[in-house]
């Protein structure tokens, strides 16, 4: 979580800081949001990333080359996920 934070920090030119939310109070913030496939399948990714140990580089999380074969193309990194769609998390304040 700290790296995800720190890239969309520097991504967005300022501070975000990880708050750590029970599942369902987030399911509740992004339910009228999200559709109910993306809020289960969010849910159990961010459960799993929280509980399952697995460090960044570990087998459970290195990037296969599926994507490239099926699309063409590399992954997109989280970066560029951010970068392609700042105006979108940039529209997030944080509460007063």
């Amino acid at each position: 979580m700290n790296e995800i934070v720190s890239i969309l920090s520097a991504v967005l030119n300022r501070p975000i800081r990880y708050v750590d939310i029970p599942d369902e109070r987030w399911i509740e913030a992004v339910k009228d949001r999200v559709n109910r496939h993306a809020v289960e399948h969010l849910s159990s990714l961010w459960r799993f990333f929280r509980t399952s140990g697995i460090r960044k580089g570990e087998s459970g999380f290195r990037v296969s080359e599926t994507i490239e074969r099926l699309t063409g193309a590399g992954p997109q990194t989280l970066e560029q996920f951010f970068r392609m769609n700042v105006e979108s998390f940039d529209k997030i304040r944080p509460s007063a």
